[in-house]
């Protein structure tokens, strides 16, 4: 049977004795009415275990003597003396991993490690306690081991929420815990399109216009310069000098007469130099580089393209936090959300059907180069520019955790030394 970490029955029994001595000490004797007063501290973690050990004495004849080596008031989670500490965590890449390895004896052992493990592993060392951790089943057990108090802290990160201070308390935070989103990249275009690609929309109407002013100014101004030898160009022929010319082929046998058709054909040929060039060399850049359609990197642009919004079952929390929220945004993309067995789902549904899946950016960043990657390096999926909930985070602990200051202290030196 599991033992307990917090108070055992058996110094809970004798705390109760020793505190019952006392009172007998407190009264009087026959001969005087001096009252003595004892003082007790009950040390959960010591070399024999929890105990209760009196410390100090006070009389109105004698004042105060100590009893102990021990303060007054001894700070009591400074030295477990390598009790067993249960703590709760599931696999978060690179917060926390599991892996299955083989000891000398040919067992499956369960070996740890990560970013939050490795912080852990260094608090244990300095405070002198063994790790264990207690088989979970989800994040919501994971959290609700610490509510019950039957876990010191979960030790991997998580968001703090308003309502999450409800259940627990933080430890000190130490880590940036954004929330992000995940989406399919857009897929490239059929290739004739790339015809297209080299001018903006802008100019292709401009050179759109100017085709069709051009033959008419070439063929109006042609009849202003008749005279007895010279035969007008019709409009037929203008078009089709002007087209040919657009197109980098050969004037026409038949040439404007007039010197203001003729002025009109030359600026026409300086203006079909120019718009061609700039034309091949973008072209060129356009079959090189091939060109994606724009992606969603913002919230807003999230909720605007996309219908359906997945999280995993930790999101049931963000869902309500979001649908509180005072900002239309947010509650619009409260709305679009549905949670899915895991981050794996999730994001094999944003690449299969066009949905964007939330979690964590660093633990997304991960799957995706592990299980979304091609063997040429590219990915079809990708994690947004701009984060859904940007914050900080910490370890869940019990809330009025005694533990708590010396916890603090240690986390916020490996992160003033990281920091380094």
């Amino acid at each position: 049977m599991e033992e307990s970490i917090w108070e055992t029955n058996a110094s809970q029994t004798r705390a109760s004795h020793l505190l019952a001595g006392a009172r007998r000490q407190l009264k009087p004797s026959r001969n005087s009415y001096v009252h003595r007063l004892i003082g007790y501290v009950y040390i959960p973690y010591g070399h024999k275990g929890p105990a209760v050990e009196r410390i100090a004495a006070w009389t109105a004849n004698k004042g105060l003597w100590l009893y102990s080596t021990l303060p007054l008031f001894p700070e009591k989670f400074s030295n477990f003396h390598g009790e067993v500490v249960n703590v709760t965590a599931l696999p978060y890449t690179p917060h926390w991993v599991e892996e299955i390895e083989q000891d000398e004896n040919f067992s499956a052992v369960k070996r740890y490690s990560g970013t939050d493990y490795f912080l852990l592993s260094s608090i244990a060392s300095t405070l002198n306690f063994k790790i264990n951790v207690i088989p979970t089943s989800s994040w919501d057990e994971v959290a609700m081991r610490v509510e019950e108090r039957k876990s010191f802290m979960a030790t991997v990160f998580h968001n703090m929420l308003p309502q999450r201070l409800k259940r627990y308390d933080y430890s000190y935070t130490y880590e940036y815990g954004s929330l992000d989103f995940s989406a399919a990249k857009p897929s490239l275009r059929p290739r004739w399109q790339s015809l297209y690609y080299p001018l903006s929309n802008e100019v292709w109407i401009a050179v759109l216009g100017v085709l069709l002013v051009v033959p008419i100014s070439v063929y109006l101004f042609s009849l202003t310069g008749l005279n007895a030898t010279s035969q007008s160009m019709d409009i037929v022929e203008a078009s089709q000098m002007v087209v040919a010319t657009f197109l980098s082929q050969n004037l026409s046998k038949k040439l404007p007469h007039s010197n203001s058709s003729r002025s009109l054909v030359a600026a026409w040929l300086v203006f079909v130099l120019v718009v061609g060039t700039v034309y091949r060399g973008n072209l060129t850049a356009a079959l090189t580089l091939p060109k994606y359609p724009p992606r969603t990197e913002t919230v807003q642009q999230l909720v605007d393209s996309f219908s359906s919004i997945t999280m995993p079952p930790f999101g049931k929390e963000f869902i309500s936090f979001f649908k509180q929220s005072n900002s239309t945004l947010y509650k619009t993309l409260a709305g679009k959300m549905s949670i899915v067995p895991d981050v794996i789902t999730g994001l094999q549904r944003a690449k299969d059907t066009r949905e964007a899946h939330v979690a964590g950016r660093r633990y997304m960043e991960q799957m995706i180069a592990r299980h979304f990657t091609l063997p040429d390096g590219s990915a079809r999926l990708y994690v947004g520019r701009e984060s859904i909930l940007p914050g900080i985070s910490a370890w869940p602990i019990p809330h009025d955790a005694s533990y708590r200051y010396q916890m603090d202290r240690l986390m916020m030196a490996v992160v003033e030394v990281r920091e380094i």
